[in-house]
């Protein structure tokens, strides 16, 4: 039934360790029990498979040497054949021999760039100093700290009144600038020299200890040292890349292998164990217990026993939603909530009549609907991720065209007349009766939750509770309508029959839901007139659109440069009104379906199914 999440059934596996490898591996292939972490009580938690430990310290080590050559995990995951044993499986010797040899040359690669690169750090910094000492004149072998004195090589913010300064707080000291290049060579006595030119701004080069010559030599020496450095530098990339293209393709795939069969080796940690065998439960989809029974036989040799399960009452059964291709992506919505719990009805098929229909009734426009039908589809033709979120954009685009077909506007152009076909209401002129039409809309949407509820309540709780937990709303919302409608003189009944059956309603709530029913009792009244958001954002993008085309209409009258204005008005406020259009209806469409329309039926907290052999 598509308004349920499928059908689930419980089983257990029971067989002696010596095929707990065979059960595993058929289990994590066929992908399709959800298994249920053992507590321990009776029966103890299983320990790791064999080579669990080898196989987390190869990935480990895979990893690491991915992580030297800038790899990211993602390829198809097919053992490449230099890896294989003769059973077609992986040789973990083989592993062992291709990540050790990778990971000690890369290691050592690793380090002998980090030095060089350390070096060529310090060598800049030395060239930075030295083109100063050159602008200032000064020779390298002065430059350098000493007994006596402090160098002090840089640069300052400004220079103006600085050299006045050091006057004042040092006796004995040599001041050069250029600019604001600054050589100061001051006795080490004087250490307060340093919070005066921190004052300007000081940022040091680096040291100049190990130069001699003039600057411009020492710069010559220099340069060539860098030279030969940036071709180590360089050498050490090329065998970072020619490493890369040589292995990439293995080392992906092998990382990829080595996390599915270190999952298959912690797996038993999920089980119950004894000294001599292994307990699994799990969930699966009824339909396919019969083949699973038959196919876990079959891998542990007939030595094992799966049995069916009742599930209790505490069991949390994983759900596994079940509708049609094109319902599917309105699952998004339910996801992004909560999903149904196991048994509970599936909202998914109403909200994908629903959502669009609120959607379009807000926006509502035929220009609006198909630029927004067209944008939905490029995006999911260039961003196949944003494929599910795309389809329901198209549908409330097909919606939206609908609607605006039905209001008679196309980009906030009313169109009176098309072809014989009269529009059957003016948002921007028929205010009123948009009002009432998004207030019956409302109850409409409202009532479908409250039966909805009430078949959910019968199903699970019996008729009794279903009359008095949600009937009672239905017959609450009738009586306060007939009350009014009498008292209105609309309807010939007298305003006493309203009255009784709003009297009725009261107590079949109190019966029903207790005080709680009593304190919520406005609630279902507030709920209608969340509706009332429909015609507000309705009447909000229509106002915009036509006050963009008046704006845009004067300026085409005033020549080309008025025309060249006019026509940038209507596409930028166009695309800003149809960016607000898309943005409001989505999110009050959204809102009206979770606290408002979800809230009559829907309970949720379930758990995803996510069976044993899954991302």
């Amino acid at each position: 039934m598509m308004f349920e999440p499928e059908d689930m059934s419980k089983i257990s596996i029971l067989a002696p360790k010596s095929r707990a490898r065979a059960v595993i591996e058929l289990l994590y292939s066929r992908k399709v029990l959800h298994v249920e972490t053992h507590r321990k009580d009776a029966l103890d938690i299983g320990e790791p498979l064999a080579e669990a430990e080898r196989i987390s310290g190869l990935l480990v080590r895979t990893r690491a040497v991915m992580s030297y050559l800038s790899l990211h995990n993602g390829f198809p995951p097919e053992i490449p054949a230099e890896l294989k044993n003769g059973k077609s499986r992986l040789s973990l010797e083989k592993v062992e021999h291709l990540v050790s040899k990778l990971q000690g040359g890369l290691k050592q690669e690793s380090e002998k760039l980090k030095q060089h690169e350390e070096e060529k750090k310090r060598l800049l910094a030395q060239k930075e100093a030295l083109t100063m000492l050159s602008e200032l004149k000064v020779e390298p072998e002065v430059a350098r700290d000493t007994e006596a004195l402090l160098a002090y090589i840089g640069t300052v913010s400004k220079t103006e009144g600085l050299e006045e300064e050091l006057a004042r707080a040092a006796k004995n000291f040599e001041f050069a600038s250029e600019g604001n290049t600054i050589a100061l060579f001051v006795d080490r006595r004087n250490g307060n020299v340093v919070q005066i030119l921190n004052a300007y701004g000081f940022k040091a080069a680096g040291k100049v200890d190990d130069t001699s010559g003039s600057a411009e030599d020492a710069l010559k020496d220099l340069e060539i040292r860098l030279g030969r450095l940036e071709k180590e530098i360089m050498a050490s990339h090329r065998f970072f890349e020619n490493t890369a293209a040589l292995h990439k393709n293995v080392l992906l795939a092998l990382e990829h292998i080595l996390k599915t069969e270190l999952k298959k080796q912690e797996a038993p940690l999920w089980f119950g164990a004894t000294e001599q065998a292994f307990i699994i439960t799990g969930f699966l989809p009824t339909a396919g217990v019969n083949e699973i029974t038959r196919e876990v036989n079959e891998a542990a040799d007939n030595r094992v026993l799966v049995e069916q399960v009742k599930i209790g009452h505490k069991d949390k059964v994983p759900v596994k939603l079940r509708n049609f291709k094109g319902v599917r992506p309105f699952e998004f919505f339910l996801e992004l909530y909560t999903l149904p719990r196991y048994k509970e009805f599936d909202p998914t098929a109403i909200t994908f009549i629903t959502f669009p229909l609120l959607f379009g009734f807000m926006l509502g426009d035929v220009g609006y609907g198909f630029v927004t039908l067209l944008i939905a589809f490029m995006l999911k033709r260039l961003k196949p991720q944003l494929g599910r979120f795309m389809n329901i954009m198209m549908f409330a685009a097909i919606a939206t065209m609908i609607f605006g077909f039905l209001f008679g506007e196309v980009f906030g152009e009313e169109i009176i007349h098309l072809g014989n076909f009269i529009p059957v209401i003016s948002r921007e002129h028929q205010i009123s009766e948009f009002l009432i039409l998004t207030l019956i809309t409302g109850i409409i949407h409202l009532n479908i939750g409250l039966l909805i509820g009430f078949w959910n309540v019968y199903r699970h709780h019996g008729l009794s509770h279903a009359i008095f937990g949600k009937a009672s709303w239905i017959v609450l919302q009738i009586s306060v309508a007939l009350l009014g409608a009498s008292m209105a003189g609309k309807l010939a009944i007298p305003a006493a029959a309203g009255w009784a059956g709003l009297l009725l309603a009261v107590a079949m709530l109190v019966k029903g839901e207790g005080v709680r029913g009593i304190i919520e009792l406005p609630s279902i009244f507030t709920n209608i007139f969340s509706y009332s958001r429909i015609m507000a954002l309705g009447l909000a993008s229509i106002s915009l659109a036509v006050v963009i085309n008046e704006i845009a209409a004067g300026m085409f009258h005033s020549g080309i440069g008025g025309i060249i204005a006019g026509t940038i008005i209507i596409f930028i406020g166009h695309a800003i009104n149809l960016a607000l259009g898309l943005l409001g209806p989505f999110l009050h469409s959204l809102r009206l379906h979770y606290v408002e329309f979800y809230s009559k039926f829907y309970q949720g907290g379930g758990s995803p199914y996510k069976p044993f052999g899954t991302e």
